[in-house]
């Protein structure tokens, strides 16, 4: 009971102060004040806006130049974009086939064995037995 009424007493105290203005005089400290709002600049109505470039579609997108090396080891097959190779599939005579990618565009080619399209496998680790 007594805590009800310690409660419904905070609340109305609570409610008493929310509902007060603050004393005439007083301001917010500088750091607090809220600036006036910004206007626009004043442009000149004859300026004429300046061109917007276009975002490339999808089919604006540049083909890749693939470039087929044999010879008795297997296959390579270059994927270059304006002359920098960004991918190599290896494809040997005997096993399967793989890529080298340049991630960064650095020239530092990485193996994936899997294919491009398909996410590497889970790795499946044994963490803990008991």
């Amino acid at each position: 009971m007594r805590r009800m009424l310690l409660i419904g007493l905070f609340w109305g105290a609570a409610a008493q102060a929310a509902g007060q203005a603050p004393p005439a005089g007083t301001d917010a400290p500088p750091e607090m004040q809220v600036p006036p709002p910004r206007t626009a600049p004043a442009t000149d109505p004859n300026e004429v806006p300046p061109e917007l470039r276009v975002a490339p579609q999808e089919g604006d997108a540049p083909s890749p130049e693939v470039t087929i090396k044999r010879d008795a080891k297997g296959t390579r097959e270059e994927y270059a974009i304006n002359g920098q190779v960004y991918m190599v599939k290896v494809i040997p005579a005997v096993g399967p086939a793989y890529y080298l990618v340049d991630p960064t565009g650095q020239g530092e080619f990485s193996q994936q064995i899997n294919d491009i399209k398909n996410p590497p496998p889970v790795p499946r680790w044994v963490l803990l037995r008991w």
